[in-house]
């Protein structure tokens, strides 16, 4: 066996270049590393190189991330161009070298990695220092100082792979060597999942609704423990150890949420640890407010909450793909839409309970006016017999909800036949939620979505407004106060009577105006305006719009052209802004309103929603005729349609 005779000598940088014989393809960029090792460490290993044929210039066949971390350093002025760079020439076999270098290495263990890394910092290293050097994060750093200081035992077991990197990562929970010995004696062979389990026993995960309820923040800041996780990837990435300081920081905040519940007048307020399925369980009534006038104080507030909801919309149109200005358009909506105040009747009140419990999300919701309806519970029925109306034994849960589900499709069968009844169940739904927040008193999935034009109007007193409301008002006061009653009452109209109710609650659903609206909305709203023949000019003036006063001197003067011709708009352009606004409305009142009044869409939103539309499962824009013979010899199975 001959082995290889390598010389080493020194290359100018700027006469290597990479070699074509180099076999590393992938990752030959990434060189972040390097780029931090090379100026603290210096170029520890040579590179291998061939002559070419222009003379002092070779190409690098072995070391390719080391020569383009080199080459960045240079453009960076970090070393000379000409830097000297150590080499070895490769007498032949530049292929076989390349690949030998890249394919014959050992790779470090990690657990001789982690006690590397300890070494830096017992040397005084910073963590900074140590992250710098080497090319990578401080949280790096941190994670592999964790792992090196892991007990003796665990980490001998690593090195002979009786374990793994994860399990060892789980056993970083906690720095008492000594508990991590027992769950390891306990458990050698455990899962990470057990193994922090184990660790955590007693702790309270980050996740718990306590936690996100009482805040960490509050938690610390009363003196709470953490262990935190540097290796969680799903899940938990820190825990309290302090459970009795939660637990009382947790009842101090809840007491302090329903105390003022407590002052409003129910037989009772408490907390449930459990979800609002549970509570309904007990509570099958309720009782429902009743609207109220706002006072002139909550008047304010939600006029000043407008004007920013406008202010808001306007900087939507000029920014629609602004997620975050979207989010901050619907919080305050919301907001404006939670305002409209709301009583209830005292003696309901004093034979209703309010409670406390956290929704799906781990919010604190107060449901208020529940009963225990008839005086039983649910959870009474269910010790009654299992039985049918015939005396049968009832089946159970599943094939229950399987035969609830026929009956189902039977009614709707039944329901699609009758236009009248369906015309009932579809104003009870909608009156539902039009006559109450609350809703829920309909089996039909139909919902009504308020459009609350008024948010976005200065003038709460326009007409349409006005007359909006009033319907609304006469619809509700007319109807029962009992939301159980409801199904009655529009049963019992005629089609006429409950067309009109229809009617109301399809024109309060009506929003054509929102920013974050599609084409589409905005066209039909036009299409739908054209069918009732609306015209602006019926219900408001420029008076009541006040746009005079709010828009640039030189369309008020545009405005007063159009209408009253040049030479009128050069007399009044003189005038002093407030003066002008006075005079231009006087003169243009009854005669002008703002083109935007009279449509929604822009022709560029027409131009988008006249294109042609493809439902992804029902495309039938495609005529079989489009279809060439070589599509059809092939597979005529159906694609399957998308999930």
């Amino acid at each position: 066996m001959t082995i290889a005779e390598t010389e080493i000598f020194m290359v100018p940088l700027n006469k290597l270049t990479i070699s074509e014989k180099n076999v590393r393809k992938t990752n030959a960029n990434d060189i972040d590393d390097l780029l931090a090792s090379i100026p603290v460490f210096g170029l520890i290993q040579n590179l291998s190189v061939e002559s070419t044929e222009k003379e002092g210039h070779f190409a690098v066949i072995a070391g390719g991330r080391r020569l383009r971390a080199l080459k960045r350093l240079a453009k960076d002025k970090v070393i000379a161009r000409d830097y000297p760079v150590k080499c070895s020439l490769a007498k032949a076999g530049a292929k076989g070298l390349s690949l030998a270098e890249n394919f014959i290495r050992a790779p470090m263990h990690p657990a001789d990695q982690f006690d590397a890394f300890k070494e830096q910092i017992d040397a005084g290293k910073t963590i900074e220092e140590t992250a710098d050097a080497f090319g990578v994060s401080p949280t790096i750093v941190k994670k592999r100082l964790k792992l090196a200081a892991v007990a003796p035992e665990i980490m001998k077991a690593f090195r002979k792979d009786e374990i793994g990197l994860n399990e060892v990562a789980a056993y970083t929970l906690t720095d008492d060597q000594e508990r991590q010995r027992a769950v390891f004696k306990a458990m050698p062979k455990a899962a990470s999942w057990q193994i922090k389990k184990a660790l955590t026993e007693g702790n309270i995960p980050l996740s718990d609704k306590r936690v996100r309820f009482v805040t960490l923040e509050a938690y610390e800041a009363a003196g709470g423990g953490v262990i935190c996780d540097l290796f969680a990837e799903r899940g938990d990435d820190a825990y309290l150890t302090d459970a009795a300081l939660l637990d009382r920081l947790f009842a101090q905040r809840i007491e302090a949420v329903i105390e003022p519940v407590r002052a409003e007048g129910w037989q009772e307020v408490l907390f449930s640890s459990e979800g609002y399925y549970s509570i309904s369980e007990k509570y099958r009534g309720r009782i429902y407010p009743t609207r109220r006038e706002m006072t002139p104080e909550e008047q304010q507030q939600r006029d000043a909450m407008t004007e920013q909801l406008v202010a808001l919309g306007v900087d939507a149109e000029v920014d629609p793909d602004n997620e975050e200005l979207a989010a901050q358009w619907q919080e305050l909506s919301d907001r404006i839409d939670a305002m409209t105040p709301e009583v209830y009747d005292p003696e309901e009140m004093a034979k209703a309970v309010a409670v406390a419990c956290f929704d799906y999300n781990g919010n604190l919701t107060i449901h208020r006016g529940l009963t225990v309806k008839n005086g039983n519970t649910r959870s009474e029925a269910k010790t009654g017999p299992k039985v049918d109306a015939e005396g049968i034994e009832l089946p159970g849960a599943a094939m229950q909800e399987e035969l609830a589900a026929v009956r189902t499709a039977c009614v709707a069968a039944d329901l699609a036949a009758n236009p009248k009844i369906a015309l009932v169940a579809t104003v009870h739904a909608l009156a539902a939620e039009a006559f109450s927040r609350y809703g829920g008193h309909s089996a039909c999935q139909i919902s009504l979505d308020r459009g609350h034009p008024e948010q976005r109007i200065a003038n709460k007193e326009m007409r349409p407004l006005v007359a909006i409301e009033t319907a609304l008002a006469a619809k509700r006061e007319a109807a029962p106060k009992n939301p159980g009653d409801w199904w009655g009452y529009f049963l019992a109209m005629d089609e006429t009577a409950l067309l009109e109710h229809l009617a109301v609650f399809t024109a309060i659903s009506l929003k054509a105006f929102n920013p974050f609206g599609g084409a589409a909305v905005r066209v039909q709203a036009d299409a739908l305006a054209e069918a009732l023949d609306s015209r602006p000019e019926r219900w408001v003036t420029l008076s009541d719009l006040e746009f005079l006063r709010r828009t640039k001197k030189s369309v008020i003067l545009a405005a007063v052209e159009r209408v009253k011709g040049k030479d009128r708009a050069t007399n009044l352009s003189g005038m002093k802004k407030g003066d002008l606004v006075e005079r231009a409305t006087a003169e243009l009142d009854g005669l002008w309103l703002p083109a935007s009044l009279s449509a929604f869409a822009s022709e560029a939103d027409r131009q988008k929603a006249g294109a042609p539309y493809c439902d992804p499962v029902f495309d039938d824009a495609i005529e079989d005729d489009e279809l060439d013979e070589e599509e059809l010899d092939g597979d005529d199975t159906l694609p399957e349609a998308p999930e």
